[in-house]
This record gives structure tokens, C-alpha cells and sequence, in this order.
């Protein structure tokens, strides 16, 4: 076991740097891996304490072994289990037999009902978050940013108002609103303040309690910000050598600035910087995501004195759902393979154990007329209940704690708005699939029975 993790860690070392670097080079982020050795031995450690804890509870049933009954080959433990007669099992023979086999071990069926249980949860949540990533683009992306129109127009020196309106004009444009990101101040921090009069009209609202400002003395402050400074309370901030106090009435995430990050109005700003009044206001212009290149092409025939620039904004914003997407997609398969790895695993021995244990038992039913599939099938069909049970309960609990996991996780990187969607129907089309699985799993594990001989059995 021990050689088994250095080799899982030193893999990990090798291949961390290679998958960080691909990742940050399309995210377009900062990753720089290190090794550390007290990580190591943690990991050591943790697996090594964890798997010394379930083999001394495997061989606690050694105490009560006692030499006479291993040369009868009975077990006290065994004796102690009542089986059902067959008379007294619903359904039919083959049924009632399955269900007799099923029901002769609940220490296997709960195994196998736990690890259909979390394995449950872990695609649950991977379905989640290809779903937010590829089906439902939008959600990520906005849950990830901040507000992002089709088009951002700067207007030339002292022609916001006039470009606005013959913007507002041209045919397919639904809004267009002032939004500029402007620098300013706060305990000793500079960062980001976006500005405008019409936080209500943007389209990905990143006002997650309170309220946007709507005065010239009211500022909403970042989730990095929050627990410093409550709401109702009074905040200094600071810009080119002047220090104006501002009520805070809400708060705001923001991803890409680490929660640092505030709202204030333009009159508000203007407070701090009185030439703001009359420099240009950025544009964020709204349309449908196919109008937006002949959008850009009306803004510049018909604005093309009044705007300096325009930036097609809903092509970035396909990009980097793309990237977002393709990362998410990726993180999901890994989840997906590492979930079908560990439930092969466990099932093999579960199967394998089972065809030992049982072996004369099979090999007296072959001698009565079984034959090799029937009995394949009776092991697969007496783990399904089980497994059945333990995919439904992980569907229930992933269904009721999705949302919650979802925001926990996030939160961790300043999102605390999340707007993913949790369709009642990703969890139990999970457990569906997961006991589809498994039981096509169980039945392929349930191969060495073919080699049980009756004859063989008799001449032992």
C-alpha cells in the first residue's frame, strides 16, 4: 500500500506541472506548482491511518474464530445469520432466490450500498457542473463574471450623452447604459470601482445582499470587504489625494478581482474626482449575441465622430465559455472515470470473494442443472438491491444538497451569487446510470464461475 502511494504521488508530481500549465495557459491565469514534503507526508500518512483503520476492523472476526469450527468449516459468525426459506420470499423461484442471496450478507450489502451512495453524489455533482458548462453556458460564465454586454462603445471627450442616444437609435440595440470601471482607495487597498447610474438595468446582477448605490453618498463593497465593513456602516474612500466618507448598503462579488472590488454612482464618484463629470463614459451597448457584428458595424458608420472604439465583447464571451467548458468537461470526466474505477474495484472483490466463498455451492447448483449464466446473473441480481437502494438515497441527499455543496465551493473563490441551475432530473438519471453500471459490472466480474466443474469439485 505504501509503495502504491509514492508511486500515485510521485506520478502526480510529474504530470501536476504539465496539467497546471496546459489549464493556466487557456484560463490565461497565473500557476506555478511547487513541491512540498510535509504534503507528502500527509498524504502517507492519511492513506497509511485510514487503511490500517478498515483492515483492523476486517480481522476483528479472527478473535472469535475457534480452531474446531475452521475444521468443520462452519462459522459461529455464519450461524448467527438467519436465512429466509424460500417458501417465504415473493415472486417467483428465481426471484425468491435472489432475493434469499441478497439478504444472506449485510456486511456485503453495506459496502455495496455505500459506495452506490457516494459514488452517486460524486456524478451527481459532475453532471451538475457539465450541465452549467455546456448546456447552460450563461450560468458559469455569469456566475464566474462580472457584467458583460455584447459590445463596450468609448465615446470621444464630452460626447457620452449624444453617442448614447444615437446608439440607443440604431435597430436591434435593446439597452445601452454608462459603466465605467474607474480606481479608487480603500483602507490603504486600491482597486476597482465600477460606476454608474443603471446598476439595475445590467443583465448578471453581482449584488449578492443589500442594495446598489443610488445616491452620491452610498457605495456597495466587495465580498473581500464585507466582513470589515457592515452595511450602514461608514467607509473612507480615497482618490488622487481626496477622502470622502460613503454609507455602505450592500454587497457585490467579483471573481476576477478577488472580492476587492466596489459600486458607486456617477454623482458619487464625481464626489472624489470632480473632472469625471465631463471625461467619457464607457458604453456597455445590449443585443441579441447574432446582431452583435452588425451592430458594431452601424455603431462605427453612424457614430464613427462620436466613438473612438468598440470592442465585440459577446466574442470573448464565447471564447471563454468554450474555455470554461472544455476545463469543466474535462473536471467532469475525471470525476466520471474515477467514480466507474473505484466501483469496479470494490465490486471485483465483492464478486471475486463471493465466487471463493461460494464456490461448492455453485458447483452442487451446476450439478442440478444450472447453468454458468444463471448463476452469473443470480450474483449480479443479489448486489442490485443494495446497489438500487444506495443510488436512490445518494439521488435524494444530492438533489437536497446540491445547491448548498455548489455554494460552499464557490464561495471559497469570492462567488457568493451563484447562479447554476440543479435540474431535478441530473441526479436521477445519475443513480439510473450508476446501477446500470454496476450491474453490468458485477456481471462481467461473475466470468470465473464458467471455470467451476462439478467433476472437479467432487475429485478435491
Amino acid at each position: 500500500m505504501l509503495g502504491a502511494t509514492v508511486i500515485g504521488l510521485a506520478l502526480s508530481t510529474l504530470a501536476t506541472p504539465a496539467i497546471g500549465s496546459l489549464i493556466a495557459l487557456q484560463a490565461g491565469f497565473t500557476f506555478h506548482a511547487q513541491a512540498d514534503a510535509r504534503a507528502w507526508l500527509i498524504t502517507i500518512a492519511a492513506l497509511a491511518g485510514v487503511t490500517l483503520l478498515f483492515a483492523w476492523i476486517g480481522v476483528r472476526s479472527l478473535r472469535a474464530l475457534q480452531p474446531i469450527e475452521a475444521i468443520r468449516g462452519i462459522s459461529a459468525r455464519s450461524q448467527r445469520h438467519t436465512v429466509r426459506p424460500l417458501n417465504r420470499m415473493p415472486g417467483n423461484v428465481r426471484t425468491a432466490i435472489s432475493l434469499q442471496q441478497a439478504a444472506a450478507s449485510p456486511s456485503r450489502n453495506l459496502l455495496v450500498g455505500c459506495m452506490a451512495f457516494l459514488m452517486t453524489l460524486i456524478v451527481s455533482f459532475a453532471a451538475v457542473l457539465t450541465y452549467n458548462a455546456t448546456v447552460t453556458p450563461d450560468n458559469l460564465y455569469n456566475t464566474l463574471s462580472t457584467e458583460t454586454p455584447q459590445v463596450v462603445a468609448t465615446p470621444s471627450q464630452r460626447e457620452t450623452t449624444e453617442a448614447m442616444q444615437r446608439i440607443r437609435a440604431i435597430p436591434g440595440v435593446q439597452n445601452v447604459i454608462a459603466y465605467t470601471t474607474a480606481r479608487v482607495g480603500i483602507d490603504g487597498t486600491q482597486m476597482p470601482a465600477f460606476v454608474s447610474d443603471d446598476f439595475d438595468a445590467t443583465r448578471n446582477d453581482i449584488r449578492y445582499e443589500g442594495n446598489h448605490p443610488a445616491t452620491a453618498h452610498e457605495i456597495a463593497m466587495g465580498s473581500a470587504l464585507a466582513d470589515a465593513h457592515s452595511i450602514g456602516s461608514k467607509v473612507t474612500v480615497s482618490h488622487g489625494g481626496t477622502a470622502l466618507s460613503y454609507t455602505v448598503v450592500g454587497y457585490i462579488q467579483s471573481v476576477n478581482d478577488g472580492g476587492t472590488v466596489c459600486e458607486l454612482t456617477n454623482a458619487g464618484y464625481t464626489r472624489l474626482d470632480p473632472d469625471f463629470a465631463h471625461s467619457p463614459h464607457t458604453l456597455y451597448v445590449y443585443c441579441d449575441g447574432a446582431d452583435t457584428a452588425r451592430v458594431i458595424r452601424a455603431i462605427e458608420s453612424t457614430c464613427g465622430d462620436l466613438v473612438t472604439h468598440t470592442t465585440d465583447m459577446e466574442r470573448m464571451r464565447e471564447t471563454s465559455q468554450q474555455m470554461y467548458g472544455s476545463i469543466m468537461s474535462a473536471v467532469s470526466l475525471a470525476m466520471l472515470i474515477l467514480a466507474i474505477g473505484l466501483t469496479g474495484l470494490v465490486l471485483m472483490m465483492v464478486v471475486r470473494s463471493t465466487i471463493v466463498r461460494e464456490r461448492r455451492r455453485f458447483g452442487i447448483l451446476k450439478a442440478l442443472g444450472y447453468t454458468s449464466g444463471q448463476l452469473m446473473r443470480q450474483i449480479a441480481a443479489a448486489l442490485m438491491p443494495a446497489t438500487a437502494a444506495g443510488a436512490v438515497l445518494g439521488a435524494l441527499v444530492a438533489g437536497m444538497a446540491a445547491r448548498p455543496v455548489t455554494d460552499a465551493l464557490f464561495a471559497t473563490v469570492g462567488v457568493m451569487r451563484s447562479q447554476f441551475d440543479h435540474p431535478a432530473l441530473l441526479p436521477i438519471a445519475a443513480a439510473l446510470a450508476l446501477t446500470a453500471v454496476q450491474g453490468a459490472l458485477a456481471l462481467g466480474f461473475t466470468t470465473p464461475i464458467r471455470t467451476i466443474s462439478p467433476y472437479q469439485l467432487i475429485t478435491e
